[in-house]
């Protein structure tokens, strides 16, 4: 199998809308900053985790663009964002990673790190040199899948969790092999991510 059959890419459309409300929230926050309103804490939030905190409007977008209702996070939360479904919030994490390469004609890795069980589903985005590709698991499926493979670590500054590394030219993890854990970021697989 190759990448597109693997994962999604996120449109232009989806992205641009997401970073319009990404940086309508942060220019608010920068005011309130600037009157003293807001804590230390969400302004450091901010200013620390832009990439993390805009993957996560980008992913809440795509869903909403599938026509979910959706509650987006402060970024304190457990998770990242809710769907609303029938009255019920379904927790949803959103892990993103960048490019990494020890020497530059290396294929490189991604890594997402911080994975709990405490969403029902996770979406991992990957910052690839064509484009934002994502993926969709099962958190409780990740996590089982994860604890055979990784240890549970707990990072110092960081969020609790399994890191888990995936090869950036098939965006796979080698233990993998033939399981479907991450699932291409799909309207169809979200619910049977959420279903499952």
């Amino acid at each position: 199998m190759n990448v597109t059959e693997e994962s999604t890419l996120i449109s232009s459309d989806v992205y641009w809308k997401a970073c319009e409300k990404y940086d309508k929230e942060k220019n608010s926050l920068d005011e309130k900053n600037d009157k003293q309103v807001v804590c230390a804490e969400t302004k450091d939030m901010m200013t620390t985790t832009d990439a993390g905190r805009k993957s996560e409007f980008v992913a809440a977008e795509q869903v909403m663009a599938w026509g979910y209702k959706i509650r987006l996070g402060s970024g304190k939360e457990i998770a990242d964002f809710d769907i609303l479904i029938d009255g019920e919030e379904i927790k949803v994490e959103c892990k993103k990673s960048e490019l990494w390469r020890k020497k530059p004609n290396h294929v490189g890795r991604y890594q997402f790190g911080g994975i709990q069980n405490t969403s029902v589903a996770t979406i991992g985005m990957f910052i690839t040199p064509e484009g934002i590709r994502c993926k969709v698991a099962n958190t409780s499926r990740l996590c089982h899948w994860a604890s055979k493979f990784f240890t549970y670590g707990e990072s110092r500054g960081g969020k609790d969790g399994y890191a888990i590394n995936f090869h950036a030219g098939t965006l796979r993890n080698v233990n993998e092999r033939g399981l479907e854990i991450f699932l291409p970021f799909t309207k169809e697989n979200l619910k049977k991510c959420i279903k499952e």
